[in-house]
């Protein structure tokens, strides 16, 4: 007979088992989901449960695996928690926000850890028949109470100073500040209990959204399918010319990109139009369908091709790259990105190369720059990287010395008796600055464009191996 007792899969590793009383922890590390769900099942056979749920901020596909380790088991009611909107729900629980449908209410982020209001983060919900709806999230707080000014209702949480919420009161002065614990007590075998019996936390729940995006490829092109923050079950119609490729790949956003379908079915070389439907159900799981509209065949005369042109090439992209790093001559790289990104508008484009360690970049290695050995700070790259740069006329004010090798490439040599190729002081630049980039914005990067000066040459080979090593689809724009 099933009891109140549920069983939880976090990230496809770390299982527990939740009852009216404790939270009991089984397995912190397992190497696969289903060595997870084994340990659940010594314990707790699927009649001794209510319902399994599984953490939704594991991403696609080890989303997927939970949720077919737990059927396979025999664990036949399965649900999907995504931990956002769960926190969310935790925070404006049993509020008296008494609010009217499509009011706002703003939760700060920060204020809990002394920052002032002009440095915290924000979500904005908005109030819907049953519940709740995210309206905006990882907008600046400021800008959140500037965009609703009339705001009724903010959320902070516990540890918020006195002076900080006078502060919020000041900036809203019709507003009233509810400060809340992160997490209720006992609140994960509240929401637990809500989920399984489809219920809204007495009109406290958040409606969960997707909180992945997709990436199509075809070729070498790539298209960012927005999925976040959508609230599901919903489905999304794209309707694209793929041109001749054989093979397109959907994949998520994680890290490595991993392949979420692999459609391989063309077997003609013909220019085709598809549109692929993408539906995401409750279980937060995408399902992709492939259909051709239109198939068009071509004769395509043989032509010898140049394959070793090192000349700026500009990738045709059904729409351009939001995130673009524009390196300048005087040793900065310019970043321009979406609305979510909050960095520095420009970074310094030095790297720093030392012995037996990993090189430094940007501002880390800029520091260097006063400090002896100065040879091992290099910078100048762009310059590196022109088709006119002679290594035996190099810039007087370096501290580094350029040579050429016997197959004719630039060498740089640093301090410590150290040497680099030019491009690869790119690629470490590019590297750093899109793991920087990746830090400061919530919204992920499918396509990173690059801007160059106008004398600086890297080949379409030399932008591909950069890409593959860092995992990022990299674009040379012209200005």
């Amino acid at each position: 007979m099933s009891t109140d007792i549920f069983v939880v899969l976090d990230n496809g590793q770390k299982a527990s088992i939740v009852t009216p009383t404790k939270i009991i922890n089984v397995v912190s590390r397992a190497r696969k989901p289903e060595d997870a769900v084994t340990k659940l099942l010594d314990l707790v056979p699927p009649n001794a449960v209510k319902c399994a749920f599984v953490n939704a901020s594991t991403g696609f596909l080890v989303r997927k695996k939970s949720i077919r380790a737990f059927q396979k088991a025999g664990y036949n009611k399965v649900k999907v928690i995504e931990i956002f909107s769960y926190g969310l729900s935790a925070a404006i629980y049993n509020q008296p926000l008494d609010c009217a449908i499509g009011e706002p209410v703003i939760i700060i982020v920060g204020l809990e850890q002394f920052l002032p209001v002009t440095e915290c983060v924000a979500v904005v919900l908005e109030k819907c028949e049953k519940g709740w709806q995210i309206a905006h999230k990882g907008l600046l707080a400021i800008n959140a109470i500037l965009e609703y000014p009339s705001v009724r209702h903010v959320i902070a949480y516990k540890g918020t100073p006195d002076y900080a919420k006078s502060d919020v009161m000041k900036l809203l002065p019709e507003c009233t500040v509810h400060i809340v614990d992160r997490l209720p007590p006992n609140w994960k075998y509240t929401y637990f209990s809500n989920k399984a019996i489809k219920g809204n936390l007495n009109g406290y729940e958040v409606a969960a959204f997707c909180p992945d995006d997709l990436i199509i490829q075809y070729g070498e092109t790539c298209e960012l399918v927005k999925l976040s923050e959508m609230v599901p079950p919903f489905t999304i119609t794209k309707t694209i010319d793929i041109g001749s490729v054989y093979t397109v790949n959907i994949r998520d956003t994680s890290k490595d990109q991993r392949i979420i379908t692999k459609i391989d079915t063309f077997k003609h070389n013909a220019r085709r139009t598809v549109t692929i439907i993408i539906t995401v159900d409750m279980a937060l799981v995408p399902q992709v369908q492939l259909k051709t509209l239109k198939m068009r065949f071509e004769i395509i005369p043989h032509t010898k091709v140049n394959t070793k042109f090192t000349v700026k090439a500009k990738r045709k992209l059904t729409s351009p790259p939001t995130t673009i790093l524009t390196f300048t001559s005087d040793n900065r790289i310019l970043i321009e990105s979406d609305e979510t990104y909050t960095g520095n508008a420009e970074v310094p484009a030095y790297v720093r190369l030392l012995p037996g360690k990993a090189p430094q970049t940007l501002k880390q290695a800029y520091n260097y720059l006063p400090k002896a050995p100065k040879s091992s700070v290099c910078y100048d790259i762009p310059r590196l990287l022109a088709r006119d740069f002679n290594p035996d006329q190099p810039d007087p004010s370096w501290a580094f010395k350029t040579s050429r090798d016997t197959d004719g490439k630039v060498i740089v040599h640093a301090g410590f008796n150290l040497t680099a190729l030019p491009i690869v002081l790119f690629g470490l630049l590019v590297q750093s600055t899109f793991q920087y980039i990746q830090k400061q914005q919530t919204s992920p990067i499918a396509v990173l464009g690059i801007k160059l000066p106008a004398d600086t040459v890297v080949s379409v080979a030399e932008m591909r191996d950069i890409a593959q090593r860092i995992g990022v689809n990299l674009v040379l724009l012209d200005d």
